[in-house]
């Protein structure tokens, strides 16, 4: 296990080691798709904020037109916080 998460610019893919599997078996899955995002993220294929922060991202580049800006009530305390919605 060299990389838990890494991009494969050959395969423009997300590539995601699948920590449901672990210990015992070392297998990746590969995010090419916004449906792949969505799965690798609820059936808890990437685990920890910080992969599970990069492959929402990753998931958030691959749509980068469905989705439209809306202001949360917090921007005025942190101008960095927003909200994402369809």
């Amino acid at each position: 296990m060299e990389h838990h998460i890494r991009y494969d610019q050959q395969q423009q893919a997300l590539i995601l080691l699948d920590q449901r599997l672990l210990p015992t078996i070392e297998e990746y899955y590969c995010c090419r798709t916004t449906e792949e995002v969505i799965y690798a993220l609820r059936e808890m294929v990437v685990r920890g904020a910080p992969a599970i922060g990069v492959t929402a991202a990753w998931g958030s580049c691959l749509r980068p037109g469905k989705c439209r800006h809306v202001p949360s009530p917090a921007v005025g305390s942190r101008p960095w916080t927003h909200c994402w919605t369809r």
